[in-house]
């Protein structure tokens, strides 16, 4: 069972660019907020991975591309 504060909501959207482009347009008028736990470059994915197996994360893991 998902236990969420009662003011948040769960956006699942299938990959496909008219939902995502919603999606982005929610978060640019602040309707949507992203929780970013975690910030990797490319070039650690591997340890990027292992946090998420590792559990207890709340919010996003993140690749940066530079």
């Amino acid at each position: 069972r998902l236990l969420l504060p009662q003011c948040a909501r769960v956006y699942a959207v299938e990959p496909n660019a008219a939902q995502l482009g919603e999606v982005a347009s929610l978060i640019d008028a602040g309707k949507v907020k992203v929780i970013v736990s975690e910030t990797f470059p490319l070039d650690q994915v591997r340890e990027a991975q292992q946090r998420l197996e590792k559990g207890g994360i709340r919010g996003k893991i993140v690749l940066t591309i530079s």
